[in-house]
């Protein structure tokens, strides 16, 4: 899960990378998952405040734009 990562740039050497399942609350910069071409799944905590946050809902509507189902 994400919570023990800071630093989720490494992520854009796994674009293969098909089902994702983090939590949000200390990941500096979301945007990274928008460069995941083949992310089809993302698992995300609903209490989580960075989901919540409006660039979160920008993020998460962008993914829901490119086809990625989001899970809750």
């Amino acid at each position: 899960t994400g919570n023990q990562i800071e630093d989720i740039t490494f992520l854009n050497e796994l674009n293969g990378i098909k089902k994702l399942d983090i939590r949000w609350n200390k990941i500096e910069d979301i945007n990274v998952l928008l460069e995941l071409d083949n992310l089809k799944e993302l698992t995300i905590s609903k209490a989580d405040k960075y989901a919540k946050s409006e660039q979160g809902k920008k993020v998460i509507s962008k993914l829901k734009n490119k086809g990625v189902k989001i899970k809750y």
